[in-house]
């Protein structure tokens, strides 16, 4: 069993990675309703999500800000 040391740094190394590293906080912390019900799952990033994350965060450390417009596909 873990000792509260261990619980303790192990929330602390979760804590550091989830301020840093948006898609793992959303993976971990978030949960989305399913449109045909059931339980909450997680929200973990598709692969267009993660192209305009990654898109959006080359433009934050180029420009120090984010602008841009994303229009839902129907």
């Amino acid at each position: 069993m873990n000792s509260e040391k261990e619980l303790l740094e192990a929330f602390g190394k979760h804590k550091q990675r989830c301020n840093h590293d948006f898609p793992y906080f959303c993976a971990k912390e978030l949960v989305i309703d399913r449109k045909e019900g059931g339980s909450p799952a997680p929200l973990v990033f598709n692969r267009t999500q993660e192209y305009v994350w990654k898109r959006l965060m080359k433009q934050w450390e180029r420009e120090g800000m984010i602008r841009s417009n994303i229009l839902k596909g129907r």
